[in-house]
């Protein structure tokens, strides 16, 4: 257990884009959630039967040089070096005879994950960080409209995922001289398929290029990496000479003999035509009209722009990777360096192979930008935008709207919109967060290098002490109510770690000011002059919650002695400015850096949620994967008198911050103003047909008190406690608690009422 989580990053990197493809994949009937196959094109009559004569040869013996059971015979070595080198083919030999299309699905899905596994390894390398955006632009790369394409081309996707690998071992061997990796990943590359494996050597010597141009300095050492480069290189193809001889033999006979160099130059089409192909929702393209399948996240122009702007990145690291880029664009329309990429060869339909090294190089370029985003003002988000938009437009504009429709570039448009408005929100509501939790900071160094909070402390000690806590858990508390964030992060002044556990798992309980909007909403519509008292109920209801499950914490201890509190009470005095300076900025700072991150995360899932659906971007709500887990939400929430699909939505939303939980309201059912006595009339007229009524009300009130609290106290807690797995099971607790209280509110309720 230890060792995965040690490495549950990396695992993740895997599993993400595994699951994703799996479920495209059941969504697509595929066999055993369906009757079809992901056997495609080629893979149906070509790579099933090479499967099936080597797992029949490796099972039963027999030549690996030759087949009589391949039309009239034919060599085997030549199959082996193109279609079945991979080591994964060599499990055949345990796979049962009448399962290899299954085999070779599950090792589709498993080199897809592999693809994400190895991007994250690169990152891992080449930055020194595990963050979960690494996650996402691993996903990226594995989930790309390269792979969307070609995916079926089961013997490339070795290639794939050894190139993150490879170009490491490639940086490595670059500044320190460190061989093993790229010699031994190259290897591999050659020898699972030399096809792949050249356009991966082309790339590797442009990279290496640029690369010692942003490392080294002096022509000495350029020199001596250059030759170090030559010679692992060499010895790279060397290993994979014993299948590249035999293959070369083979293919002098047959029709791909000889190199016929393209006479006269051509461009296939414009560049912002082909730009379009980084649109959503573009389908995969393997015809002969030379069209690659660039996309990789729609994000990738505005953070593109942003890296070009950046001004942590040194400008000639910026040129070299703005020439590689445009290498790239040039050789995608140019009809001779596509001669080149495909091995000297014109490709006969499935154009752009090279394309998951374009993807690769833009994906760690955007990266860096992205990982040094404090270099980027705010106003350069603002231009990345321009600058997209202007893109788009163009594409637009010269687009003949078949295979890259005007919607794709329209949706493309307003996602790179949604992405530069987190990114303004990230930066800006974080500024506002920092103003807010400086304040509460503030307050707080303010009280203790005052002497204020140690008596406050010794004074609460001894009513605390009945409930397990010590004295100054009683602050925390009450910082509670007005937010929880810095509730919990005020739990830090608490010596002992039992006792901040204890104290961060009830804070939540405590009912904070953004919960107020639910509250005078609902108590206002169903409960007349008796509001007042109703909203006021759910705080003595979150303090008693909060005080039973301190006391069943207290119960559940295994050592259960009070230890008298033992502190010293300071003079009061005037606060010196400058320990508050440092207290404040040390706090607040810790906060951005850390609990900031869940939050970016958590508003980046919830609005994925509730603005995508099965078929993209929905217009509508009720269309979204929100919807769909409202849905099923329902049979659970029934027994609280929540029993419908825009409260479980709701109730989804209002993770990101409990007063959006009213807004959602508003949206789900056609309300524009329910601050107006007309929209709050509407909306009380739309419960009651559906038969939401005063208990149902009280239910969902109680409902929204207790559940999980917002993102930033999600990340807050995440970061104080420094486990995930607390943190998890405190969401879970709450929200079995929340569910409990509301059925017992709703079916007491009920026999009364």
């Amino acid at each position: 257990m230890r060792k995965l989580k040690e490495n549950k990053w990396y695992l993740s990197a895997f599993f993400v884009p595994f699951a994703a493809a799996a479920l495209i994949c059941i969504r697509n009937g595929v066999y055993p959630f369906g009757e079809n196959c992901i056997l495609h094109i080629d893979m149906y009559h070509q790579y099933e039967p090479f499967f099936t004569e080597l797992m029949d040869k490796l099972k039963h013996g027999g030549s690996l040089l030759y087949s009589f059971r391949i039309g009239l015979g034919s060599d085997f070595v030549s199959l082996i070096s193109y279609y079945l080198a991979s080591p994964f083919n060599f499990l055949l030999a345990f796979c049962p005879s009448s399962h290899v299309i299954e085999f070779m699905t599950l090792l589709v899905l498993v080199k897809i994950g592999l693809c994400g596994l190895s991007f994250a390894v690169y990152i891992k390398g080449r930055f020194g960080e595990e963050k979960p955006e690494g996650i996402l632009f691993a996903v990226c790369y594995a989930l790309s409209g390269y792979m969307a394409a070609y995916s079926w081309n089961i013997m490339w996707l070795d290639c794939v995922f050894l190139a993150p690998l490879t170009v490491l071992g490639l940086e490595k061997l670059v500044k320190e001289g460190r061989y093993k990796l790229y010699c031994i990943s190259l290897a591999a590359a050659v020898l699972c398929n030399f096809y792949i494996a050249f356009m991966l050597c082309l790339f590797l010597a442009l990279y290496f290029a640029v690369y010692c141009l942003e490392e080294l300095r002096g022509a000495k050492e350029r020199a001596k990496s250059f030759g170090r480069f030559a010679l692992y290189s060499l010895l790279a193809g060397g290993m994979g000479a014993a299948l590249i001889i035999p293959e070369a033999i083979v293919l002098s006979y047959s029709g791909s003999s000889g190199i016929r160099f393209p006479e006269t130059a051509e461009w296939y089409f414009g560049l912002f035509s082909m730009l379009a192909r980084h649109c959503v929702n573009v389908e995969a393209y393997t015809g002969r009209d030379h069209w690659p399948n660039l996309y990789c996240g729609a994000a990738v122009f505005l953070l593109l722009s942003l890296y070009f702007l950046n001004r942590k990145i040194p400008r000639k690291k910026k040129i070299n990777r703005a020439v590689l880029i445009a290498f790239f664009w040039l050789g995608f329309s140019s009809n001779i360096l596509d001669f080149v990429w495909h091995g000297l060869h014109f490709p006969d339909s499935l154009p752009g192979r090279q394309v998951f090294l374009y993807v690769f190089l833009l994906l760690i370029t955007i990266y860096e930008g992205f990982s040094q985003r404090t270099g980027n003002r705010l106003r350069d988000i603002v231009i990345g935008v321009l600058a997209s938009s202007a893109i788009l437009a163009l594409a637009a504009f010269v687009s003949d709207g078949e295979l890259v429709t005007k919607s794709s570039i329209f949706i493309t448009a307003a996602l790179i919109l949604c992405y530069a408005v987190l990114l303004l929100l990230y930066r800006i509501c974080h500024r506002d967060i920092r103003t807010f939790v400086r304040g509460s900071f503030l307050a707080l160094a303010f009280l203790e290098d005052s002497g204020y909070m140690a008596r406050v402390a010794f004074v609460m000690d001894g009513l605390m002490g009945r409930l397990g806590l010590s004295g100054k858990a009683f602050l925390p508390m009450v910082l509670g109510f007005g937010c929880t964030v810095p509730a919990v992060m005020a739990s830090r002044t608490l010596e002992k770690e039992a006792d901040r556990r204890r104290t961060i798992w009830i804070t939540p309980f405590m009912s904070c000011s953004a919960r107020l909007p639910i509250y005078v909403l609902f108590a206002d519509m169903f409960f007349g002059k008796y509001a007042m008292l109703a909203a006021f109920s759910m705080y003595f209801l979150g303090m008693l919650t909060a005080i039973v499950t301190a006391l069943v914490l207290h119960r559940l201890e295994t050592h259960t002695e009070h230890h008298t509190l033992l502190i010293e009470l300071p003079e009061y005095k005037a606060p010196n400015a400058r320990t508050i300076a440092v207290y404040v900025w040390e706090k607040v700072k810790d906060y951005l850096t850390k609990a900031g991150t869940t939050i970016f995360i958590a508003s980046i899932i919830i609005w994925f949620l509730l603005n995508f659906g099965m078929h993209g971007m929905v217009g509508e709500v009720t269309e979204s994967f929100g919807a769909v887990l409202g849905h099923w939400m329902e049979p659970v929430l029934a027994p609280a008198g929540l029993g419908m699909w825009q409260i479980g939505v709701a109730l989804i939303s209002g993770i990101s911050a409990k007063e959006v939980v009213v807004s959602s309201f508003c949206v789900l059912f056609g309300i524009s103003n329910v601050n107006s006595a007309s929209g709050m009339a509407a909306l009380t007229q739309q419960l009651a047909q559906v038969g939401f009524g005063p208990l149902n009300a009280y239910s969902m009130m109680v409902f929204c008190l207790l559940y999980v609290p917002c993102a930033a106290t999600i990340g807050a807690i995440r970061k104080e406690t420094r486990s995930m797995k607390f943190t998890l099971k405190m969401m879970i607790f709450q929200l079995l608690v929340a569910w409990t209280a509301a059925v017992l509110v709703y079916q007491v309720g009920n026999l009364f009422f």
